[in-house]
């Protein structure tokens, strides 16, 4: 290409990108933008409301507002709570067009509400107390909760609160709404002089052809607001001239879902409006159109100044992320430019609670997603761009507490993305699988495994096992592992009879590929198989037969392995004696599973670059076992490493389970050794003060553990055992 072409798009396209985003953010007046996006004709509607949630009755009533799309449901909701904002003490607006969608924004509830929760609890555990926190407090305080976007009545009789002094207001468009407690209230659209009121607002004008535009426009106030601003951006362009394009839209539009005469006319509004829009504004709205509605933020896409201009080249997914949403992400003023750009064109609504969070309506993004549609399905390219943007920033390792921020603010985004994408993905415009999308499910599966969502973490690893094998087909030697981290999961719901079949096929297709080196892999597949086993023990009955023998093969056959490969002294092999010592716990054989878990111990403390957090786990393990068998002495050393490493890892999670079980475990210890005569007492009662935990209660659990060493009444384990 010769220097000529190279240097505009270098040089001249960055001066003119500039000078166009300065001019957007010049004219751009945040509070004149507010003050004319009022909300008009709906005071009856709010009256209603109002009056729906102050009935004096037995069992309180929740008003569903009910409409079609566009007709304005969330606005008129967030209306009242702004007309009424002074009769209540608290105002909580919770997604809710799915459980995992509500669950995630109950838990961020939870976790304002009390900062100092453990994470670790998980997403539902915390959404439930969200629940009860709520239904606490609302009873002596007046809180309103907004549910926006149910789908169905089910989800809100499974998470229905129920408190004196607790108003709710559920939007949806599902008009059956005949469930006890609820009263459906349908929202029409606006009366003639409302609707032209709205326009002239909009458009900052009057004009003889006005009444016929509403009219037109079915007076949906969505519509309403586009028209408006084209009107206004347009000032010498009438409302006739208006109409023709949209007819002529809507005689060509062809967007799947979108039948209804309201839908085809809201549908060409919006598409009139992003031809309106600068390249940087286009490339944004193309990339948020496939992400969750409601939790856009500007940081998004500045992130992605955090990754090293090589990673661009070097990364898988970073570089399929289009040229231009690169170089938007990567100079802040072109970013907010784009934004402001989308805000004034009304395609974006900023949060008035979260600073840089916006809302971009569900039918906008289905226009958007369905635009250079061919054969009715989207482009590709976009949803792509938009997963290519996710898998750049999210975390490679999603288990330690650090990266959890990070991973909830993107999993709605990668929920929202699959629910988008999953059922068109099979056609042409998916093939061959999907890389991007196939690691953000499956690193998304594994968070929301840790987060005890299991439900989620399960959809997301059955999508991530679709696209890996339709990547690289069923008999390919990477799928094992997608097939082990789904079944282990399955496991945990009682599905054991599928977690079986993965299970099977997963050690079968290593057992076929995996020679030399690559048998670690096997030997991974086979320590899956071994924690199959262990739950199949641990659920007992039918489920349990057979379980104890298939979880001592495969550990013996994953030993035989990991010796080989890594030697007797790695840290395959100290893994391998700490799963070795749960076996022979759950078998009930105590001498077993100290000698197993000294050995795990042992063999991590001597690597010189040990993982800290195996480090405790082991630590805890043999302790733990060595206090229970009477060994207080020998367990006071490794109860205190286990609880030193959790109090270092665990600093920003005081609450996580690991950690408040090291410290109960080190004090039970201590107060063993104070009954034994040492001079530990002041320290066990020093750590209950510190940790707030019950000093006699502490005690009281100490006193049922021995004294003296109880026999072993078990042989000491070998690789043979």
């Amino acid at each position: 290409m010769p220097l000529s072409q190279v240097v505009p798009d270098c040089f001249f396209g960055v001066v003119l990108n500039n000078r166009r985003a300065r001019s957007i953010l010049h004219a751009f007046k945040p509070e004149e933008l507010a003050n004319r996006r009022k909300v008009f004709g709906r005071d009856m509607a709010v009256a209603e409301l109002r009056a729906a949630l102050v009935k004096t009755s037995k069992s309180a009533v929740v008003p569903v507002q009910t409409g079609i799309g566009g007709v304005g449901k969330t606005t008129l909701a967030k209306h009242y709570a702004k007309v009424y904002a002074a009769k209540y003490d608290r105002i909580e607006f919770l997604r809710a067009s799915s459980e995992q969608e509500l669950m995630a924004d109950l838990a961020a509830l939870a976790k304002r509400l009390q900062p100092e929760l453990d994470e670790s609890a998980g997403t539902k555990a915390l959404a439930i107390h969200a629940r009860d926190l709520i239904a606490e407090r609302a009873a002596g305080n007046t809180w309103l909760l907004i549910f926006d976007n149910v789908e169905k009545p089910q989800l809100m009789l499974d998470w229905m609160i129920r408190a004196r002094h607790l108003h709710m207001i559920v939007t949806s468009r599902f008009p059956d709404w005949q469930a006890d407690g609820f009263e459906a209230k349908p929202l029409g659209v606006l009366s003639d002089s409302a609707a032209l009121e709205l326009l002239r607002s909009e458009a900052g004008r009057d004009g003889a052809g006005f009444p016929q535009l509403v009219n037109d426009l079915d007076r949906l106030p969505l519509a309403l607001v586009h028209a408006g601003e084209w009107l206004r951006t347009h000032p010498q362009r009438s409302a006739s001239d208006y109409l023709k394009k949209i007819d002529h839209l809507k005689e060509r539009l062809e967007i799947p879902g979108v039948s209804s005469q309201e839908d085809r006319t809201t549908a060409a509004v919006v598409e009139l409006t992003l031809q309106g829009l600068g390249k940087d504004a286009r490339a944004l709205a193309n990339v948020m159109a496939w992400l969750a509605p409601d939790r856009i933020e500007m940081r998004l896409f500045g992130d992605l100044v955090g990754l090293p201009w090589l990673s661009r080249f070097q990364h898988p997914f970073v570089r399929t992320i289009s040229r231009r949403i690169w170089r938007v992400s990567r100079d802040e003023m072109r970013l907010r430019a784009a934004f402001s750009e989308l805000r004034t064109s009304a395609l974006l609504e900023e949060d008035p609670d979260r600073k840089e969070w916006f809302r971009m309506h569900r039918v906008f993004q289905q226009v958007i997603r369905a635009e250079g549609a061919a054969n009715g399905q989207p482009s590709f390219s976009k949803a792509n761009g938009a997963a290519a943007l996710l898998a750049g920033q999210f975390p490679a390792k999603t288990s330690p507490v650090n990266a959890w921020p990070t991973c909830r603010r993107l999993v709605p985004h990668v929920q929202a993305l699959w629910a988008a994408a999953e059922p068109l993905w099979r056609g042409d415009w998916g093939k061959p699988g999907w890389a991007a999308m196939d690691y953000l499910l499956n690193q998304s599966g594994i968070f929301l495994s840790v987060q005890h969502d299991l439900p989620a973490a399960i959809d997301a690893k059955r999508g991530s096992l679709a696209l890996t094998e339709a990547r690289l087909g069923e008999e390919d030697r990477d799928v094992p592992l997608a097939l082990g981290n789904l079944a282990l999961d399955l496991a945990d719901t009682g599905a054991f009879a599928e977690a079986q079949d993965y299970i099977d096929r997963a050690v079968a297709l290593n057992e076929r590929y995996r020679t030399g080196a690559a048998r670690a892999d096997l030997a991974g597949s086979y320590m899956q198989q071994a924690s199959l086993g262990f739950r199949r023990m641990r659920a007992g009955g039918q489920v349990a037969e057979g379980a104890e023998a298939m979880a001592e093969v495969a550990l013996d056959k994953a030993r035989e392995i990991w010796a080989e490969l890594s030697g007797e002294d790695s840290a395959e092999m100290s893994n391998w004696w700490n799963e070795l010592g749960y076996l022979r716990r759950l078998q009930g054989r105590k001498g077993a599973q100290f000698q197993a878990y000294g050995r795990a111990l042992q063999i991590l403390r001597a690597l010189p670059q040990a993982d800290r957090g195996d480090l405790a786990i082991y630590a805890m393990n043999y302790g733990g076992t060595a206090l229970e068998l009477g060994r207080a002495e020998e367990a006071l050393g490794a109860l205190q490493e286990a609880y030193d490493i959790a109090a270092e890892i665990f600093a920003e999670a005081p609450n996580h389970g690991f950690y408040v079980a090291c410290r109960q475990w080190h004090i039970s210890c201590l107060f063993v050794l104070a009954r034994k005569g040492q001079n530990t007492h002041a320290q066990a009662e020093a750590l209950c003060a510190k940790h707030g935990l019950d000093f006699a209660e502490r005690e009281a659990v100490a006193e049922l553990l021995p004294l003296e060493p109880v026999p072993l009444d078990d042989h000491p384990p070998n690789p043979s055992d």
